[in-house]
């Protein structure tokens, strides 16, 4: 406990001092002034009313958290509020009423703060028993909302996040916490460039430059419901990282002269070609192509080459642990649900209702080993593949996080990797790409439903259903509609395995590299495009399945 030691300390300073991290300013009502949600260019921490202060950036808007706190050596004060809408930045509301029941926790203690304050206020005046209950009653609510937030932080599993990402980038988990992803990976670049010998200035241009370079590129999506045929999405696997290590595209191996170009190119070297507008401005600009030569590749390269092994390591790992949850969790919830039945009984129970008999096999396989456990023992064990799940994914999302944030730190002023060139490098071959694969996949005989930035949504040429569609024949022939609709699925799934490796196989060649790939996770059919970014139906993965469920898949971006 602490008080503010430019005065003497009172029972009031000491409780304000700790909530506050500062005296503060009150206010006539006895509140004091915390002006939460604003825009602000200085993100740098600051006094505000006496405490640090530092504005938090939580959405693509630029709308920051303004976060007050008592920075204490060996402490660091994390804003839960802060954390969550960093997780949630399309939230609603903002409330810790509403993130716990949003997470599905125990609801906090009720006491209006016009209460909380009666009661502060009389124990102030004069000590009484009915005083003593009220402050006690005050300091439940507050260690139920302590407890609460605790709770929110590991069910969202905030710090092992932090963890992860702290250590990717050799930063502090309070630097991980109040800062953006900008700085993290200004950091983690600085680190690696120390190792290859570059040296390179952290300080930012006082130029502050405004304007639009080439962005992602949309089909815009064929409204309405689709029953006809099933679609699958074609989806990059990292696009624009993938980008940057096929192209070269890195500081050091940037290209800004007519000059250096004709010396490089009597050197037999291969460039790629940058060329767009700015603000109405020609943009040039070449970068040096690695031939896929590892002594050829730049800083950007390597280092997203060694995130994505790790990434693809972690995510090999994940897969069966995966499994082992969701099967696990499906036998909690039936001895829950039932609350006498015993994990061998619970295990029939959901192998009776599973239909496909791969998957029933694979449940087997999963939880053989468990059929003999007592319920706490059961738990026990869940509760461990649980922890060992979030704990790897938390570590791939936080390489994935450093991945994707690479072409940022390029293309915003404020950083000190910014380079305009590159940046627009990145979107321009981003629309090449998708552009091609397009007209590809359309002179095959496919449709495209949708598509924006890295991904196609196509339904297959109707040849390929022709069997299909005669028996079934509008309903008349010898096959029924679910029959029908399970058989167009499993050919589609088939139809888009071929495809992918196809398309795989035309970025190689197009290239000349290995790292351009795409992939497909499920079919989904029937599916209905409402808008950008807006689209549900039932998804397919590994085998038709038209079963009744709670949950379809739903796509939606909230701007």
């Amino acid at each position: 406990m602490s008080a503010n030691p430019h005065k003497k300390a009172d029972a009031e300073s000491i409780l304000t001092w700790n909530y506050f991290g500062g005296k503060g300013e009150p206010l006539t009502n006895g509140f004091f002034r915390r002006d939460q949600y604003i825009k602000k260019e200085n993100r740098e921490p600051k006094k505000a009313l006496g405490r640090e202060s530092i504005n938090i950036k939580f959405s693509s808007n630029d709308l920051s958290f303004e976060s007050s706190f008592l920075k204490l050596p060996g402490c660091v004060s994390i804003d839960v509020c802060a954390s969550l809408l960093q997780l949630f930045p399309c939230s609603e509301k903002r409330s810790l009423k509403f993130f716990l029941e949003k997470c599905g926790l125990d609801g906090k203690a009720d006491m209006p703060m016009s209460t909380l304050w009666k009661y502060y206020s009389e124990a102030k005046d004069r000590a009484s028993d009915s005083s003593k209950k009220h402050m006690h009653e005050i300091a439940n609510y507050c260690v139920i909302d302590a407890l609460r937030c605790q709770e929110l932080m590991l069910k969202n599993n905030i710090i092992n996040d932090y963890r992860e990402v702290a250590s990717i980038a050799y930063i502090s988990l309070f630097d991980t916490h109040y800062y953006a992803i900008g700085m993290k990976v200004s950091n983690l670049l600085g680190a690696k460039a120390w190792v290859q010998d570059i040296l390179f200035s952290m300080k930012i241009s006082d130029q502050k430059t405004s304007g639009k370079f080439p962005g992602a590129y949309v089909f815009p999506p064929e409204k309405g419901l689709e029953n006809k045929r099933p679609v699958t999405g074609l989806d990059f696997a990292s696009l624009y990282p993938s980008i940057i290590m096929t192209y070269n595209l890195s500081p050091e191996k940037m290209v800004s002269t007519l000059s250096e170009v004709d010396e490089l190119e009597r050197e037999n070297k291969v460039l790629h070609n940058i060329k767009f507008k700015y603000n109405g401005n020609p943009i040039r600009a070449w970068t040096i192509r690695h031939g896929n030569k590892p002594d050829q590749k730049g800083l950007f390269p390597k280092i997203l080459e060694r995130l994505g092994r790790m990434r693809n390591e972690i995510k090999a790992q994940l897969k069966p642990i995966g499994k082992k949850k969701e099967y696990m969790g499906k036998i909690k919830s039936r001895m829950d649900a039932s609350g006498s039945i015993s994990v061998a009984d619970a295990i029939k129970d959901v192998l009776s209702s599973t239909k496909n008999m791969k998957k029933c096999a694979e449940i087997v396989k999963i939880l053989d080993p468990f059929i003999d456990l007592s319920y706490d023992n059961f738990i026990k064990e869940y509760s461990s593949v649980c922890f060992a799940y979030d704990s790897l994914n938390s570590k791939q999302k936080a390489i994935k996080l450093y991945m994707n944030s690479f072409y940022g730190v390029t293309g915003r002023s404020g950083s000190p990797f910014y380079i305009l060139e590159l940046a627009g490098g990145v979107t321009l071959a981003g629309q090449e790409i998708i552009k091609r694969v397009t007209e590809y996949v359309r002179k095959k005989g496919f449709r495209i439903k949708y598509g924006d930035t890295d991904s196609l949504y196509l339904t297959g040429p109707d040849s390929c259903y022709e069997k299909y569609d005669l028996a079934y024949n509008d309903g008349k022939g010898e096959i029924s509609k679910l029959e029908y609709w399970t058989e167009m699925v499993k050919t589609t799934m088939g139809v888009m395995e071929k495809l992918r490796n196809d398309v795989n196989t035309f970025l190689r060649l197009k290239t000349r590299s290995d790292y351009l790939k795409m992939a497909y996770e499920e079919v989904l059919f029937p599916v209905a495009f409402t808008g950008k970014k807006k689209y549900f139906g039932i998804d397919h993965e590994e085998t038709p399945n038209f079963e009744p469920r709670v949950n379809c898949y739903i796509y939606t971006f909230k701007i």
